[in-house]
């Protein structure tokens, strides 16, 4: 039987249409006209009838007018596509819009299930609010989400602010997004997180900027390097980190004072207007102290500690400041990968081969050549305190005799000293022209003394 509806008021002023008996239908509809309980509906009432006819894309309930109300069928049907409902059987609905062509337009509120709230959605495509969106699958080029109880699409394009590879690890998650199209009243609703990022990172840089200042010291992340520098994530908003900032010397690479992802602390040095807004510049070189730690001297031997590992070399620090030492100055066999063979954390020793303080760079494989040189020295410096002074560390002969104590030698000259343990013998006498062969072995001339 069909149930013609009522409009009264509840206690809190809602439209709410009752059912009235037959009797008074026929009555009541022939005294106000077909047309006027239309006229009288609202957007947001609340109505009940009975299903009257179940078409392909639309389920149609009596609301005791000329014109059925119209209910999406995809709103009454369950996850496998099944309708819920059947011929006959009354409904609660919200009318969302009066006037629509081929009927008013109604939501229905399927047991605990949220239903459609088109107004609010269509309010915050208008107002730019973010609602959210719980994943329900992975889709093709997307993901199938359900928002405002009802189901939207969310591009690959616009789910995070890159680019995603797989979209599959994100279904079952929840998180904020904006309406950007509602078409065909509902029943194809378009959203977007990266826009609901970007929002969130706009209203980040607006506070980040009302905090920062001149001369402020600010923690941030390195966002990206370039070849004139690297920009800071200092929370919401990047400043830049000039190359002539790095370090109070000559910086040739980026690379090698800084890496992605790694935490700093820099300072303010100007924020100024730009083109596409605020520009920050940033400094490491102002954190620096004047009194800065004497460098190392190219003959002195340091302990290292590693604390980063760069495709390029590693950073480490010493007790002179930190510097870089390149991998083709690492101590590795040929073709040997540096990140495998040391560790954050490790020491070796290290030498100093150029650089100053901000940008030293080391040298692992020159400490044995240093080393041999100051152990030549230490040796030379002992031996002249021992009395030499000859380049070569040994003393000159002249030294060496100078040395000797001459009291403890004999008053004759050293000949007689000589002829005083040999015996006594008369030279030979041989012709002036025999050859040395001839004359066989010399002999020794023995001088006598008088």
């Amino acid at each position: 039987m069909t149930v013609a509806l009522g409009l009264i008021r509840d206690a809190g002023g809602t439209m709410v249409h009752r059912g009235m008996s037959p009797k008074d239908d026929f009555a009541s509809f022939m005294e106000r006209g077909a047309g006027d309980l239309v006229s009288r509906l609202q957007r947001g009432d609340r109505v009940r009838g009975a299903v009257t006819h179940v078409a392909a894309d639309s389920v149609f309930i009596d609301l005791g007018t000329r014109a059925d109300g119209r209910v999406p069928r995809a709103e009454l049907c369950d996850a496998r596509g099944n309708l819920r409902v059947k011929v006959g059987e009354e409904l609660d609905a919200t009318v969302v819009d009066p006037h629509a062509e081929g009927g008013p337009l109604l939501a229905v509120k399927m047991g605990r299930e949220r239903r459609l709230d088109l107004e609010s959605l269509e309010m915050a495509l208008r107002s730019g609010t973010p609602v959210e969106a719980t994943v329900k699958r992975a889709v093709k080029a997307g993901l199938e989400v359900e928002v405002g109880g009802a189901r939207a699409f969310c591009p690959a394009s616009q789910i995070e602010r890159g680019y995603v590879a797989d979209v599959t690890g994100y279904v079952g998650q929840s998180f904020g997004v904006l309406v950007t199209e509602i078409k065909e009243e509902g029943r194809s609703i378009v959203v977007s997180r990266r826009r609901a990022l970007e929002l969130e990172r706009e209203q980040a840089a607006k506070q980040a900027l009302a905090t920062l200042e001149v001369g402020q010291d600010a923690r941030g992340v390195v966002a990206s390097i370039k070849e004139y520098g690297a920009f800071v994530d200092l929370g919401g908003v990047e400043g830049l980190v000039h190359i002539s900032e790095l370090a109070s010397t000559r910086v040739d690479r980026v690379e090698d004072v800084l890496a992605p992802g790694e935490e700093v602390t820099v300072r303010v040095l100007a924020i100024e207007d730009g083109e596409r807004g605020k520009r920050i510049r940033l400094s490491l070189k102002a954190l620096l102290p004047e009194d800065e730690t004497a460098p190392p001297g190219a003959d002195e031997i340091l302990s290292a500690k590693v604390v980063r590992m760069l495709p390029h070399g590693m950073i480490v620090e010493t007790a002179r400041g930190q510097g870089l030492v390149p991998k083709r100055e690492l101590d590795l066999a040929h073709g040997a990968d540096h990140r495998r063979a040391f560790g954050v954390d490790q020491t070796l020793e290290v030498v100093l081969l150029d650089g100053r303080p901000g940008s030293y760079r080391f040298s692992q494989t020159r400490v044995g050549e240093v080393q041999a040189r100051k152990d030549f020295d230490a040796y030379r410096s002992k031996k002249q305190g021992d009395g030499g002074s000859g380049g070569a560390g040994v003393g000159s002969f002249g030294a060496l005799l100078g040395a000797v104590d001459r009291s403890k030698l004999p008053s004759k000259p050293v000949t007689d000293a000589v002829t005083a343990t040999e015996p006594a013998t008369e030279p030979a006498t041989e012709p002036a022209t025999a050859s040395e062969s001839e004359r066989g072995p010399k002999r020794r001339r023995v001088i006598r003394s008088r």
